[in-house]
């Protein structure tokens, strides 16, 4: 039986979240949470996501869909602002929690970046925690802090970051990391030539337009 994970993406729509140095909260969200998606269906977990587009974060709905799918676990990609500094996760009470915490807090500081560790969950916020018994709320870092936007302020990077949280998640489930297949390239024939010299000028042709090509014979 495949295993079942809630991903609640931050904010979204009309609601920016936190936003500093031209960025905005809602879109490094989404960009992480698509990856994080991405890299669990790729090992064959069921995943349930609030949002895949800039759409408004209906939480309360999202919370309602997350009661009838009872997934395994579940996780919220957020990140922070406020002047500090470094990634934080935030856990349902228990042990359970923790250790799926900890699985992610252990992969983000493989990439570099700081932890300011793993902290219960206020007990008047983050509703949505309340939901799946086994939660980790992610907070990736701080947008207004320039040294943390430069481990998140480039889509590889963000990548990375759903790839650490994919990490953790796998881990904790107890399903084995799987490194990806190496891409597939094809190279297409764009042009056929009697002499080499209506062939190199293509060639330049082709660099003119900021293109890459090469001869064969």
């Amino acid at each position: 039986m495949a295993k079942k994970v809630s991903i609640e993406v931050g904010h979204g729509g009309s609601d920016p979240g936190a936003a500093a140095g031209g960025f905005k909260e809602k879109d490094i969200c989404l960009s992480v949470a698509l990856k994080l998606r991405d890299e669990l269906v790729r090992h064959d977990v069921d995943v349930l996501i609030s949002r895949t587009s800039d759409t408004d974060d209906l939480a309360a709905d999202f919370k309602n869909k997350i009661l009838e799918y009872k997934p395994t676990v579940g996780i919220s990609v957020h990140f922070n602002a406020g002047g500090g500094e470094g990634f934080e996760v935030y856990q349902n009470v228990g042990v359970s929690s923790f250790g799926l915490c900890r699985c992610i807090e252990n992969q983000v500081k493989a990439i570099g970046q700081n932890s300011r560790g793993i902290k219960l969950k206020p007990s008047d916020n983050f509703g949505i925690m309340t939901s799946v018994p086994v939660y980790a709320y992610t907070e990736g870092g701080f947008i207004d802090n320039p040294a943390d936007l430069a481990q998140f302020d480039t889509a590889g990077e963000q990548r990375d970051f759903g790839v650490a949280y994919a990490k953790g998640v796998l881990e904790y489930l107890g399903i084995a990391w799987k490194e990806p297949a190496p891409p597939k390239y094809y190279r297409v024939q764009v042009g056929a030539f009697s002499t080499r010299a209506n062939a190199e000028k293509f060639i330049k042709e082709l660099k003119d337009k900021n293109l890459t090509g090469f001869i064969v014979p």
